[in-house]
């Protein structure tokens, strides 16, 4: 998938990742290859995605996370 990971200071990652597990207001989710397009809120905890066979983090206090079609993913955290 295509990753973009902003928040308002910086573009935390920009590219393709493997797969993306983050806290929302509905409980923890893993988006995967070819998700269904989906719009949630973002909980404060861990935000976890995989970039070549190693994981990367970044601990959030909230946003909003957007699946697109054409494998899209953007994520717009505060922390």
């Amino acid at each position: 998938m295509n990753l973009k990971i902003y928040t308002m200071r910086r573009t935390v990652y920009g590219g393709d990742a493997g797969r993306l597990t983050l806290p929302t207001s509905v409980g923890e989710i893993t988006v995967l290859d070819n998700h269904e397009p989906y719009v949630t809120i973002l909980s404060a905890g861990k935000l976890r995605y995989e970039v070549a066979g190693a994981e990367a983090h970044l601990v959030i206090k909230g946003g909003f996370l957007e699946v697109r079609e054409g494998n899209e993913v953007r994520v717009l955290a505060d922390e």
